[in-house]
């Protein structure tokens, strides 16, 4: 019985069945990229072109 049980705990240890349902994917922006492009400043006391 007790081999039977070591047997048992290292199959679990071996092989890990916990991991199938742990996501580890890291889904980060890498620093200093930009998605967008920023907006070209206005000059000051231009009208908004979106009116």
């Amino acid at each position: 019985m007790a081999g039977v049980t070591a047997v048992a705990g290292f199959g679990l240890y071996w092989f890990q069945p916990w991991k199938l349902w742990q996501d580890e994917t890291v889904r980060e922006a890498l620093p200093g990229t930009a998605t967008t492009a920023p907006a070209a400043p206005t000059a000051p006391g231009a009208a908004p072109s979106g009116s």
